[in-house]
């Protein structure tokens, strides 16, 4: 909650909204963006990986819920 307060008082709102609880769970649990440059055929890579990440969360009963898939690349937590 505190880190969607913080975004919201950055983006100049009175109030929090669910799109800062979604951005700030997103921050939270991927970590923050990396803004990379990558080749198409890097991109297309990273897409089917992430493609076979969402599959498997969806596919096998003990895997954590997907939320939200993206191409974009995140530092791991865990790692």
């Amino acid at each position: 909650m505190n880190e969607a307060a913080l975004l919201a008082a950055r983006r100049n709102k009175l109030a929090v909204d669910n799109h800062d609880f979604s951005d700030a769970f997103e921050k939270i649990i991927l970590g923050t963006e990396r803004r990379l440059t990558l080749s198409t055929d890097d991109r297309e890579r990273v897409a089917y990986h992430e493609a076979g990440h969402a599959l498997i969360g969806l596919l096998v009963p003990e895997a954590d819920p997907v939320h939200k898939v993206s191409i974009v690349p995140v530092v791991s937590r865990s790692a």
